[in-house]
């Protein structure tokens, strides 16, 4: 759950860098 949410976090955060990395 914690690194689950972090990326939603990082996501929003850095929608093109962490957004990109995670699709």
């Amino acid at each position: 759950m914690t690194n689950v949410t972090s990326v939603k976090y990082s996501c929003y955060n850095n929608v093109e860098k962490i957004c990109s990395l995670a699709s």
